[in-house]
């Protein structure tokens, strides 16, 4: 599954973090700043997905998505 997010913070270098259950996915600098989450690693269940973005000049947010894995292996999130 392909993971995209989106920040602009002009004049900045935006650092974007990934992270499933605390464990570190992935970590880009260029738009649109996209991550590979191999489904096939998380069990059945509900999982939390942690973006964080990050830029020199202080500015950081981060975004809590919840990640539900079906039995039949399809995955489903929203926002936490």
């Amino acid at each position: 599954m392909t993971l995209r997010a989106y920040c602009d913070v002009i004049g900045q270098t935006v650092t974007v973090t990934y992270s499933v259950d605390g464990k570190w996915i992935g970590t880009q600098k260029t738009v649109p700043y996209n991550c590979q989450l191999d489904t096939s690693t998380l069990t059945a269940g509900n999982h939390i997905l942690k973006v964080v973005f990050n830029a020199p000049n202080g500015y950081s947010q981060t975004l809590n998505y919840q990640l539900t894995k079906a039995a039949n292996g399809s995955v489903s999130f929203k926002q936490a």
